[in-house]
């Protein structure tokens, strides 16, 4: 059994700042790769959230830290698009803030945000992080395992397909047909910069309150289902993603 660490970016939410106003500006900061004037912004800003995934998630491949809990960060990007203050709004273990703040602060430049007139200005940015660490099966054993959701076996599914989904049970099968106990449902569901998040314990379908919260799903947003399941041998668990993207 192996310990797996995972990584959540749970939202990428800003505010535009300028000589301490705020104002409206016309596109946010982007990773300095990731700025492509024939891209629409929403493909630059999902662009700059993945790279600052890998880049998060490189800075601490060869790190023994035990993190577990989330981080809120605050950054600010000046008008050259260096990060110029981070500060640490939430923590689960003060004693990890400088190691989290030392690799924000090791960003490189992005392209800066700019106004209406397409001039370079500040901008602040909210950076909430989930770490998690979870005693999981070897990658060489897990592959033997897939996850079923009642009888839908497409990565696409219409808002029909889902508010149906939403009611059927949830399995984790081996090869050999066995099915195993859930211990954790997680949905997210992400569309442009806005993620809804909910988590159910010891039930194998979503509850009521995920029901409730993804009635109503926006056309062409991504669900990302999470299950925590345990095996059955000596309490060893597994967890299994599945990616959905809604359409028509």
């Amino acid at each position: 059994m192996v310990k797996t660490f995972f990584y959540a970016l749970l939202l990428y939410c800003t505010t535009f700042l300028f000589s301490s106003t705020v104002v409206k500006a016309q596109s946010p900061a982007y990773w300095n790769t990731c700025y492509d004037v024939l891209a629409s912004q929403k493909q630059n800003t999902t662009c700059s959230q993945q790279a600052i995934v890998q880049y998060i998630l490189q800075a601490l491949q060869d790190s023994t830290l035990q993190i577990s809990g989330t981080f809120v960060i605050k950054y600010t990007i000046d008008e050259q698009g260096a990060i110029v203050m981070v500060e640490i709004l939430k923590s689960p273990d003060e004693s990890l803030n400088n190691k989290i703040m030392q690799i924000i602060r090791s960003f490189p430049n992005f392209h800066p945000a700019q106004d209406k007139e397409g001039n370079a200005i500040i901008s602040e940015y909210t950076l909430p992080i989930r770490f998690q660490i979870e005693e999981t099966l070897p990658y060489e054993e897990e592959k033997n395992y897939t996850l079923h959701w009642g009888n839908i076996y497409a990565n696409t599914l219409t808002l029909d397909d889902l508010q149906y989904l939403m009611t059927q049970n949830i399995e984790l099968r081996d090869i050999y047909g066995n099915t195993y106990s859930i211990r954790e449902i997680e949905m997210n569901v992400i569309h442009g910069l806005d993620v809804k998040t909910a988590k159910a314990y010891k039930t194998e379908k979503p509850s009521n309150s995920m029901r409730k919260k993804f009635r109503k799903v926006a056309i062409g947003s991504t669900l990302v289902l999470n299950v925590l399941a345990e095996t059955g041998e000596a309490g060893q668990r597994i967890k299994m993603t599945r990616e959905y993207e809604i359409i028509k």
